[in-house]
């Protein structure tokens, strides 16, 4: 039997995505060119990160909400 390897690290983060529909319409933005990233041109629906202010602007909140609404004013 071989070697046992460490257990790889796990990061936990938080995210958000919305999908508006109307009728038989769906909202997806693509993503701008980039040389470095697999992602590049793809399209998806808009969403992200949950970000610490977003924990911040609503108190008792998990943020998600907050950081729903961010990612859509910025799409």
């Amino acid at each position: 039997m071989g070697a046992v390897r460490p257990a790889a690290r796990v990061s936990v983060v938080d995210v958000v995505a919305g999908l508006a529909v109307d009728g038989n319409r769906v909202l997806l933005v693509q993503r701008w060119p980039s040389a470095t990233s697999a992602w590049s041109e793809k399209w998806c629906c808009p969403g992200g990160k949950v970000e610490e202010a977003d924990y911040v602007a609503w108190p008792g909140c998990d943020g998600k909400p907050v950081a729903l609404r961010r990612e859509w004013e910025e799409e």
